[in-house]
């Protein structure tokens, strides 16, 4: 691992999920977990080659930009605060700015240079970058930050439906479908919306919270992973059960995982890939499972990987 990180310059990816955003995210929970602070120390090793890739980003949302890398350096400097982490909070915050859309109602951010339409949803899309943007914006201070997360929230609300109780899917093959996952929908949407109750909290804001849980309390999504299956519902469920202290949602997380159990007994784990196939891996595959599993079982203990939350249950990484 070490050698990798200290040669590796191939690759320019800083998300939180694909890049190098990620691997910080990893080696400071491992750290964490493991008590072993060399792993938080290759953690902040990171920080001085992440200073020259984010200007770079052209991916801007949580998987793969400047959002995915925020979140994750709020990780480290919960555990590890310095001034060198909110200069780098304030620059993904700063590349976010510069790039995002006026719609017209708030900010979009367009994802390729082929791209006509900002997405919404949380993977790639302006719910995640809200959020990233309201970390930003308790890392550093700067209200900027905050009204441009509120910008990027009020162009979803724009185009919320009511019929279908969710924001709609506008990737170029979705076909203007409504998702209801993590990754796209009113799931991943309810999460960024629990995260901005860290400020004054809005009837607007409360409404959209009710609405994207009951919609994600109903949904089936055909398969059991964290991405785009039930149990990455649940555990945006059991989210809003912590926040809201509202135990409703916490019997909707045990019904759907109590149901994932059920049929994989009969007929296995259903991955997130094209056959369904049992795979390895954590968004789409069976350690993901296993990972939302241990956090309906434990979430005292165990954080919330979908919004890449901090420790919960360890000491400060030791240096």
């Amino acid at each position: 691992m070490r050698r990798y990180l200290k040669d590796d310059r191939s690759l320019e990816i800083i998300g939180g999920f694909s890049g190098w955003g990620g691997i910080l995210y990893t080696l400071i929970r491992l750290g964490q977990v493991l008590k072993e602070g060399s792993l938080a120390d290759e953690a902040e090793s990171l920080l001085e080659r992440l200073g020259d890739l984010i200007p770079r980003d052209k991916s801007w949302d949580i998987i793969g930009g400047s959002a995915g890398c925020a979140m994750a350096l709020r990780s480290l400097h919960m555990s590890r605060p310095s001034s060198r982490i909110v200069d780098l909070a304030r620059a993904c915050g700063e590349h976010l700015l510069q790039n995002a859309q006026n719609t017209g109602t708030g900010l979009g951010w367009l994802l390729n240079a082929d791209a006509t339409t900002p997405l919404t949803g949380f993977a790639h899309g302006s719910a995640g970058i809200g959020q990233a943007l309201l970390a930003i914006a308790e890392l550093t201070g700067e209200q900027r930050f905050a009204e441009a997360a509120y910008g990027a929230f009020a162009y979803e609300r724009s185009l919320f439906s009511a019929e279908h109780g969710n924001w709609p899917d506008l990737r170029a093959h979705a076909s203007g479908g409504f998702a209801k996952a993590w990754c796209h929908g009113a799931p991943g949407i309810a999460l960024s919306r629990l995260f901005a109750l860290r400020y004054p909290a809005t009837e607007t804001l409360l409404e959209e919270i009710r609405t994207a849980l009951s919609t994600t309390a109903q949904a089936v999504t055909g398969n059991h992973t964290l991405c785009h299956g039930d149990l990455g519902n649940a555990d945006i469920l059991l989210s809003a059960s912590e926040v809201l202290q509202d135990r409703r949602w916490r019997a909707d997380a045990d019904r759907i995982a109590g149901a994932a159990l059920a049929t994989a007994r009969e007929s296995g784990w259903i991955c997130g890939n094209p056959l369904g196939v049992e795979s390895p891996g954590l968004m789409t595959g069976i350690s993901g499972i296993g990972y939302a599993l241990l956090r309906l079982a434990n979430p005292s203990r165990i954080p919330s990987i979908l919004a890449l939350e901090s420790a919960r249950c360890c000491e400060d990484v030791p240096r």
